[in-house]
């Protein structure tokens, strides 16, 4: 049975775009491969890490929504820990993507909402 997902990948800064968006497609390729899919993936770019990760300030983020099986992200999740290019992996079960998108949107389209939810947070 497959979930869906949602992945935040960070690779190393000191590749280029189109070599980062290579190594992130050869996991898109592992994830077809068993069956899964890509619902939606963005390039955020270049942004400043919260602290350091293998000397590096910076790195380049992929947000990707995938539909899985449990077994192959997991596996997924393992090869990225080998691979020296991705900094960091976030792993979230999403339980209605379409939701989470549109969440996702809404925050990229107004910035000041998602201050705004963060102020919140505190109350």
């Amino acid at each position: 049975m497959n979930n869906t997902y949602e992945l935040l990948m960070v690779t190393s800064a000191k590749m280029t775009d189109d070599e980062s968006t290579a190594l992130v497609q050869s996991f898109y390729k592992y994830i077809e491969e068993q069956d899964g899919k890509i619902l939606y993936a963005d390039v955020w770019g270049r942004r400043k890490i919260a602290y350091e990760i293998a000397d590096q300030t910076y790195g380049i983020f992929h947000l990707i929504h995938v539909e899985a099986n449990g077994d192959s992200i997991k596996e997924l999740y393992r090869q990225t820990g080998y691979n020296d290019q991705i900094l960091k992996m976030f792993l979230v079960s999403v339980d209605d993507v379409t939701k989470a998108r549109q969440t996702y949107q809404e925050l990229k389209e107004n910035p000041k909402k998602n201050a705004e939810l963060i102020e919140n947070l505190g109350e």
